[in-house]
C-alpha cells in the first residue's frame, strides 16, 4: 500500500538491490507478490503496482523478477488467504506484465505449509518457473521451518516429479 509508513523506503531499497544485483552478476531477484485483507482481484492489483518499478528497472539491467509463491496462514488467530500462494493466481500476476524479465520462484515448502500439490501445481505454472527455494517442514499453517529437505513431511517425489514433468533446468536453491 502506498500510504504505509514504509513504501517508499522499501521501494528505494528494492531498487538499489537490483543495482548492486547487476554489479555482483545475480540473475534473479526474487521477491513476494503484496497481500492485504482485501479481495484476490484487489491483491492482483496492489501486487501488480507494488511490483511494476522493480520489473521497468529490471528490464533495463537486464535482470529477471521471480514472484515467489507465498502460504496460506496463521495471521491474527486466524487462517487467512494470501495472494499469490495458488499457482494460478501467481501464473495471472506473471501474465498481467507481459515481459521476458518476469518468472516464478517456486518455493515448495510454502507449497507444503499450504498444502498444495507441488506437481500440478508446477504443471500449471510451467516455463514460468525460473528458479527454487527448496527447504522442508511439517506442513502445518505458521510453521515455515525452513529444514533441510527429509526433516520434515513434503512429498520430495511429488514435488520432483513436478520439476520434471515442467522440464525444468534451473537450479534447486536451498533456502535452510
Amino acid at each position: 500500500d502506498k500510504n504505509a509508513p514504509d513504501y517508499q523506503y522499501l521501494t528505494d531499497v528494492n531498487l538499489k538491490l537490483l543495482d548492486v544485483c547487476k554489479a555482483l552478476g545475480i540473475e534473479y531477484f526474487i521477491v513476494h507478490p503484496g497481500t492485504e485483507n482485501v479481495s484476490m482481484k484487489k491483491s492482483l492489483e496492489k501486487s501488480r503496482e507494488w511490483l511494476l518499478p522493480f520489473v521497468e528497472k529490471a528490464e533495463k539491467l537486464g535482470l529477471k523478477i521471480c514472484i515467489e509463491n507465498i502460504f496460506e496462514g496463521l495471521y491474527d488467530e486466524c487462517i487467512r488467504r494470501a495472494f499469490g500462494s495458488r499457482p494460478d493466481e501467481l501464473a495471472e500476476l506473471i501474465d498481467s506484465f507481459g515481459s521476458n524479465s518476469v518468472g516464478a520462484c517456486w518455493d515448495c515448502g510454502h507449497a507444503h505449509v499450504g498444502r498444495l500439490d507441488q506437481k500440478a501445481s508446477l504443471m500449471i505454472l510451467g516455463d514460468r518457473v525460473w528458479t527454487t527455494h527448496v527447504h522442508d517442514n511439517r506442513g502445518r499453517y505458521a510453521n515455515d521451518l525452513h529444514l533441510p529437505p527429509f526433516y520434515g513431511s513434503l512429498n520430495w517425489q511429488n514435488f520432483m516429479s513436478g520439476l520434471s514433468a515442467i522440464y525444468y533446468k534451473g537450479t534447486l536453491n536451498f533456502e535452510i
